[in-house]
């Protein structure tokens, strides 16, 4: 086998890494999203009278939190970026379930609301504790 072939077969396999990690990484979003859907389905089960709220508000938090994993995706291989969304994803649940366990009736428009509040500020959180400079890379611009 001469040098060429042997660069040939490199890059293949180096694209076969490649697209097994975007696999596994998409994989592992879903099992993310799971998780998510999992944590306010056990809840909302014990309050059926609000199901449509807590319907609401897992979908909210899952475009919410797919936007800033896009949007922070240049630095999703840093455990810092996973730590502060952790920490984000738990202030955000502990809050919306606190929210709708003492809230009886919830209209729609307040979850667009908040989403609207809480994007800029999990925005801000993660692209100080991120990155040096404190920059925003990319999310929603």
């Amino acid at each position: 086998m001469n040098p060429q072939e042997k660069h040939k077969l490199s890059k293949v396999g180096l694209r076969t890494v490649k697209t097994n990690k975007r696999y596994f990484d998409f994989i592992l979003y879903i099992l993310i999203g799971f998780g998510i859907v999992a944590v306010v389905g056990i809840t909302a089960t014990y309050n059926n009278y609000r199901a449509f709220s807590w319907a609401v508000f897992g979908l909210v938090t899952l475009v919410l939190f797919g936007v800033l994993i896009s949007g922070y995706s240049a630095y999703r291989k840093k455990p810092k970026l996973w730590a502060i969304l952790a920490a984000c994803l738990s202030v955000h649940l502990g809050l919306g379930i606190l929210l709708i366990t003492h809230i009886d009736r919830i209209q729609l428009v307040i979850f667009g609301v908040l989403y609207m509040l809480e994007l800029p500020v999990l925005r801000t959180i993660t692209g100080y504790f991120l990155t040096k400079n404190h920059e925003q890379p990319g999310v929603g611009r």
